[in-house]
C-alpha cells in the first residue's frame, strides 16, 4: 500500500498487454469472424 502508483501502472500495463493480444487475435482470425457470422444469419 506504500507504493498504489506501481500497482496502478502494472495493471495498466497488464490491460494495455490484453488489448493489443485481441486486436491481434482479430486482426488474425478476421476471416474466420466473418465467417462465422454470415452462417449466424
Amino acid at each position: 500500500m506504500s507504493e498504489p502508483f506501481s500497482f496502478l501502472i502494472f495493471l495498466g500495463v497488464t490491460i494495455l498487454g490484453v488489448v493489443a493480444v485481441v486486436r491481434i487475435l482479430d486482426n488474425a482470425s478476421g476471416a474466420r469472424s466473418s465467417l462465422h457470422h454470415d452462417e449466424r444469419r
